[in-house]
C-alpha cells in the first residue's frame, strides 16, 4: 500500500480502505487474497477504480473531496465508507477489467451502489441513513443526469435510482443469512447473473488459444439464462467466436439473437451485417439492411 499521506482526508481514506478489506478478509474464513492498493490523487475528481497493465487493482482518491464533507464526525466517517466501499464494489466486481458500454456502466455503478450499501449494513453502528450519505452528497445541483432520458445517453444512472440500489443492499442483509463468503462471487448476488464473469473468462480463454472452451463456457450459461436481455452481450461474443471458426451460419443465428434482446444496440448490426457480407445473395441483402440500422442508430445516439 501507498505511504500514508499526511492530510486527515488522506489517512481517513486509508484507514476506511483499511477496515474494510480487513472486514471482508475475516469474514470471508478462507484464503481471499485480494492485490488491492488505495492511493491518493488530485486528478482524479473524487474516487475512482482502476486496473494497470499489471492487473494491478488501485483504487484512487482526491483528498480535497473527502474534505468537502462537511458534518459531524459520525457524518463524514460513514461518508468515506460509503465512497471507499463502492469503489472496492467496483473492483470486486470485476468492473474493471474490461470496457462496458453506456447502459452497462450505469448498471455497474447500481451494483457497486448496492455492495457499498451491502457493507455498511454489516458494519457496527451504521444507520440506512448513513448509508445513502455519500450518493445525497453527490445532490449538489450539478449532478447529471437529473433524469432519465439525460441518463440515456450518460454512464451515470440518477441519483434517485443510485439511492434505491444503497437500500437495496443495505435492506438485503436484514434478516437473512447471507455473509460476506458471496463475495467471491458478488456479481452472482448483486447482479442476479455472472455476466461480466463469464464474459471476462470467455475472453481469456480466447487468449489462450481455447476457442472451443470460449464457447462451451457461454454455451453453458446462455442455455440457463437464454431470455435475459442483458446477455446479448454475450450471444453477440458467441456468434463473433463461431465466424471466426468458420461458422457462419451458427453466428448469424447468436448476433439475431443479441439484436433481439437488445434491438437498440448499433454494434449488434454492424457485426451481424459483416459476418452476413460473406454468405448467400440473401444474406448480402440482409448484411445491407443491418450496416444501415446500425448507421441509424449511431445518428440518434449522437444526436
Amino acid at each position: 500500500m501507498n505511504s500514508k499521506q499526511s492530510s486527515a482526508a488522506s489517512l481517513s481514506a486509508y484507514q476506511v480502505f483499511d477496515g474494510i478489506m480487513d472486514y471482508i478478509k475475516k469474514e470471508a474464513k478462507e484464503d481471499f487474497s485480494l492485490n488491492y492498493s488505495i492511493k491518493s490523487c488530485d486528478a482524479v475528481c473524487n474516487a475512482v477504480a482502476l486496473t494497470d497493465r499489471m492487473n494491478m487493482k488501485w483504487i484512487y482518491f482526491n483528498p480535497a473531496f473527502f474534505n468537502s464533507m462537511k458534518g459531524t464526525a459520525a457524518q463524514e466517517k460513514w461518508f468515506a465508507y460509503g465512497v471507499i466501499a463502492h469503489e472496492i464494489g467496483h473492483q470486486l466486481l470485476e468492473h474493471t477489467t474490461q470496457s462496458f458500454d453506456n447502459p452497462w456502466r450505469r448498471k455497474n455503478e447500481l451494483r457497486a451502489d448496492f455492495f457499498s450499501g451491502f457493507v455498511l449494513s454489516k458494519l457496527p453502528g451504521s444507520t440506512l441513513e448513513d448509508a445513502l450519505l455519500f450518493v445525497k452528497r453527490l445532490d449538489d445541483g450539478k449532478y447529471k443526469p437529473a433524469n432519465d432520458t439525460e441518463a440515456e445517453y450518460s454512464i451515470y444512472p440518477t441519483l434517485k435510482k443510485r439511492l434505491a440500489a444503497v437500500e437495496a443492499g443495505y435492506n438485503s442483509a436484514d434478516g437473512d443469512e447471507t455473509k460476506v463468503q458471496i463475495f467471491k462471487d458478488i456479481t452472482n448476488y448483486a447482479a442476479k447473473n455472472g455476466i461480466s464473469i463469464i464474459f471476462r473468462k470467455a475472453n481469456l480463454l480466447l487468449a489462450q488459444g481455447k476457442s472451443v472452451d470460449a464457447i462451451k463456457l457461454l454455451d453453458e450459461y446462455l442455455v440457463k439464462n437464454a431470455t435475459n436481455p442483458d446477455v446479448a452481450v454475450l450471444f453477440n461474443e458467441r456468434g463473433l467466436i463461431k465466424f471466426a471458426n468458420n461458422d457462419l451460419s451458427g453466428a448469424v443465428s447468436d448476433l439475431s439473437k443479441a439484436i433481439s434482446l437488445s434491438p437498440d444496440k448499433a454494434q449488434f448490426y454492424t457485426n451481424r451485417g459483416l459476418i452476413s457480407e460473406k454468405g448467400n445473395a440473401l444474406q448480402k441483402q440482409q448484411a445491407l439492411k443491418d450496416l444501415v440500422k446500425s448507421e441509424k442508430l449511431k445518428v440518434l445516439v449522437n444526436q
